[in-house]
């Protein structure tokens, strides 16, 4: 709305004024493969003339992670021109060679290296005319978390957004791989002559647990798949490779007994009559185990957010004092494999200074732990790959029984502990210093 918008641009210095919105965001990609040469983000010019970026002074900013005010450092000023009803793509070094094309402008700053919890933001003469995300808001586990994965505009889209919009954008986070599950330089929305085909996004891969109780129940569901002309569409699910047909319906549920496990791989084919577009999706029925993940924080001051676990997932998973002794604790249902994660106190990770042993990463501060049967952890110190440290208890009383046999009635064969804490015998034998 109006109002929202004129909000936005009180609370975090942006600009609307008369902007031109023919410019806009179609894709930002974060390869679950290819962090360091997969990443781009994808520009579409939904006029009919073409726009010279530099002449228009258009930047690419960031907002990193939760923060309210862009990181000036890291803009990106574009150059050269973008076609009428064309792309502008800016991505890393590598990117050729991992999609097979040049882009338009190659950067390694903050808004083309987002790890999927930043807020991306199009400027024209420091007015901005789309966005990607809620500034102040990390993106950990909303609507705009595109980590390991992409986010791509929707098809009806034809203009940008000052204002974040989440049902303008199909998000998918995680295991996204790069070439395949990206395509810089195509877009839905793109107009085409006569008949448009079918869109078909069956999204990541799927994780089910294959030892709960009951039949596990595989949900194949392509009810997401539209017609840009509003066709009729037909629908086929078959098995991957054997191509067997399992369903012709948008969703067909599938039960395997219980503790079936392995990958299975299925393809969805919609026609429109005309052009069939097809799309495949991985399911992976694995045994889940309850691992029981414990952090001492007597010696920290807790943060309002409270003590969480990230990483193990979409959402963070809260911790909890059990019994008020500054202990936190949380149960989590795992698959089999290997997991990192972090502990964190409200918004704060944990230092890697301390953590070698125990931790990875680019900070130094990624647990690890390999999953295969239920499990308890041992609690460990915040910042510390061990327990916290506690005063050893001072007995009240020691007792000391000669050993040798000697008559201890006799003076000279009784021990005593002198005033500079010395063990002796006798008159002047020393027994202990």
């Amino acid at each position: 709305s109006a109002a929202k918008t004129i909000a936005a641009s009180l609370l975090f210095g942006i600009s609307i004024g008369n902007a031109q919105f023919d410019v806009f965001i179609t894709e930002i990609a974060d390869p679950s493969n290819a962090a360091s040469t997969g990443r781009f983000v994808e520009l579409y010019n939904s006029s009919d003339a073409d726009i010279n970026l530099e002449l228009g002074n258009y930047v690419l900013k960031r907002w990193t992670n939760g923060n309210d005010v862009v990181t000036a450092s890291q803009n990106i000023s574009l150059s050269g021109i973008i076609p009428a009803n064309g792309f502008y793509i800016v991505g890393r070094s590598g990117f050729e060679e991992l999609y097979g094309f040049s882009p338009n402008q190659i950067s390694g700053n903050g808004p083309v290296d987002s790890n999927g919890d930043d807020q991306i933001g199009l400027f024209k003469s420091d007015v901005i005319v789309d966005i990607f995300g809620v500034p102040g808001e990390d993106g950990t586990g909303t609507a705009h978390d595109f980590a390991d994965g992409r986010a791509e505009r929707i098809a009806t889209v034809t203009l940008g957004s000052a204002t974040w919009v989440a049902t303008d954008w199909n998000v998918v986070s995680g295991n996204v791989d790069a070439p395949t599950g990206f395509d810089p330089g195509l877009w839905i929305g793109q107009p085409v002559e006569g008949n448009s085909p079918p869109v078909v996004n069956l999204g990541g891969d799927k994780y089910i647990s294959a030892n709960d109780n009951g039949d596990i129940v595989v949900v194949l569901d392509g009810s997401a798949a539209y017609d840009v002309d509003n066709d009729e569409l037909s629908y086929v699910w078959s098995k991957i490779p054997s191509l067997e047909g399992v369903g012709d319906l948008p969703v067909v549920e599938l039960t395997y007994p219980n503790g079936t496990t392995g990958v299975f791989k299925f393809q969805l084919a919609v026609s429109d009559g005309e052009y069939t577009v097809k799309d495949t999706i991985v399911f992976n029925l694995l045994n889940s185990y309850e691992v029981k993940f414990i952090v001492d924080m007597s010696e920290e001051t807790i943060d309002d957010d409270g003590v969480k676990i990230t990483g193990l997932g979409d959402d963070s998973v809260p911790m909890i004092d059990e019994n008020s002794d500054g202990v936190y604790s949380a149960i989590v249902d795992l698959f089999e494999g290997d997991y990192t994660y972090n502990f964190r106190n409200g918004w704060s990770y944990e230092s890697g200074d301390n953590l070698g042993n125990c931790a990875g990463g680019q900070y130094g501060n990624d647990r690890g732990i390999f999953v295969d049967q239920d499990m308890v952890l041992a609690s460990v110190c915040w910042e510390s790959c061990g327990p916290c440290f506690q005063e050893p208890e001072v007995p009240s009383a020691v007792t000391f029984i000669l050993a040798d046999g000697a008559d201890n009635t006799l003076p000279e064969n009784q021990d005593h502990i002198t005033e500079s804490v010395k063990l002796t015998r006798g008159a002047s034998g020393a027994l202990f210093n």
